[in-house]
């Protein structure tokens, strides 16, 4: 269509997952120069392909983790604010915060802004000992899950020091 703005325009098509790329094109004065013109695909700024592993789990959580957004009970968070005297999360206050519902305790190791590392061996010990009353119970256990970013490579990180089930740290 000659009036359309996109006149001219040739859209790359994004190769499948496992179709094999089309052969390089040597350099100049390399050889032969009637190699096919080779398309790249470089728009993965938005979007990439995904990989098998993915795709299987996410249709299994489609499958088992689906719930209603209107039903009376959601996914839920409880903010712990730290001692406005010594900056840490008290891990008393902590405790005093779980539900029968609580599923997960996360707590940063070391605050990127003020450099305070957070208790975390002794909330791990404290949730364990609670997790045995609560499994008593019917309850589930307690997850303890630390983000470790700020720590590494300032402080030893250990995960079984630290008595967590998860740490996360970056790059």
């Amino acid at each position: 269509n000659p009036g359309s703005s996109g006149a001219g325009m040739e859209a790359a098509v994004a190769p499948g997952r496992d179709a094999p790329a089309p052969a390089a094109s040597q350099p100049s004065g390399c050889g032969k120069h009637n190699s096919p013109e080779r398309k790249v695909y470089m728009d993965y700024n938005a979007t990439t392909p995904l990989e098998p592993e993915v795709i299987q789990a996410m249709t299994e959580a489609m499958w088992e983790a689906w719930g209603n957004p209107s039903s009376p009970y959601s996914a839920a968070a409880t903010f712990v604010p730290v001692s406005k005297v010594s900056g840490q999360a008290e891990v008393d206050d902590i405790l005093t915060a779980v539900r029968p519902t609580t599923r997960l305790v996360t707590i940063m190791l070391a605050n990127n802004e003020t450099g305070i590392v957070m208790p975390v061996p002794e909330i791990s010990q404290r949730i364990k000992a609670l997790n045995q009353e609560r499994v008593a119970a019917g309850l589930p256990p307690i997850l303890v899950h630390t983000d470790a970013a700020q720590a590494l490579g300032k402080q030893r990180v250990d995960v079984e020091d630290l008595g967590v089930d998860f740490l996360t740290i970056v790059g």
